[in-house]
């Protein structure tokens, strides 16, 4: 569901899209409906008025809070931090998720 809406709410604005769902931080609340979800993106994002460079490589990754109605979404806060730059040491979309947990969190999994 979060990759189909992410992917419709930038159609006609970026291309080249990857995506990947962490489901191995994905948390439910047993109690409520709610959950937190992760995701990396990476896509080259249309720049307008921008001559010398029309496109621009864009990479982060992506948290969620969803509050669900039913199965569907009623609620949704989203949180993203960039993940270009010289200090940045992004894993790519196609790294594995133990190479993403060294790479991003510097810990193992418990």
């Amino acid at each position: 569901a979060i990759e189909n809406y992410w992917k419709t709410q930038i159609v006609n604005k970026q291309s080249n899209i990857s995506f990947k769902h962490i489901t191995s931080e994905m948390v439910r609340d047993a109690d409520s409906p709610i959950a937190v979800v992760k995701w990396l993106a990476e896509f080259d994002n249309i720049r307008i008025h921008r001559k010398e460079k029309a496109y621009k490589r864009v990479k982060f990754v992506q948290m969620a809070k969803l509050i669900f109605d039913g199965t569907k979404i009623e609620y949704l806060e989203e949180y993203a931090q960039g993940m270009d730059g010289s200090s940045v040491k992004w894993p790519g979309i196609e790294s594995s998720d133990e190479e993403l947990w060294n790479k991003i969190r510097f810990e193992t999994p418990s």
